[in-house]
Parts: C-alpha cells; structure tokens; sequence
C-alpha cells in the first residue's frame, strides 16, 4: 500500500509543470514590495525602541531605586537559566 501510494505521489510530481522565471517587471514589483514592507518594519521598531527608551530614561529620574531593583531581577533571572541551561546540557551528556 505504501509503496504504491509513493509510486504515484512521484508519477503525480514529475507531471508538474515546472514554473516560468518571473518577467522583469513583476521582479521589480516584488522588489519594491520588500522594500515597502522592509521600511513599515524599520519604522516600527524605531518607535517601539523610542518607546522603551524613554520608558527607561523616565524611570530612570523618577523612580531610581525601581529601576535598580529591575535591572537586578532582570540580571539575576538570565544568570539563573544559563546556570540552568548549563546543567541541564551536563545533564544530558
């Protein structure tokens, strides 16, 4: 039953057509398309990094002593699953 469901999954496949170069001017649309979506994408993140940065920066005067307690919990945290990651793989071996 395999066997013959493959024979004709590859006899179906070779009976593709095999597609045509796209002309010069859909590369071109296509091109500008990247470009465009490529752009949105760049203006996104630039608005998102402002964000958090002056996020940061505003905590930073205001509220010192929340924003240390922060950086401390965030640099704590990463330490741990690194030494986690790390027994884990010594683990594994």
């Amino acid at each position: 039953m395999d066997e013959n469901k493959l024979k004709e999954q590859l006899h179906q496949l070779h009976r593709v057509q095999p597609k045509q170069k796209p002309s010069p001017i859909e590369m071109h649309a296509l091109v500008r398309e990247t470009r465009k979506k490529k752009r949105f994408e760049l203006a996104v993140f630039i608005l998102i990094a402002l964000f958090i940065a002056s996020g940061t920066i505003l905590l930073m005067t205001k509220q010192p002593y929340v924003f240390l307690a922060i950086q401390a919990t965030i640099i704590f945290t990463v330490l741990l699953g690194l030494v986690a990651r790390r027994k884990g793989a010594y683990d594994e071996s």
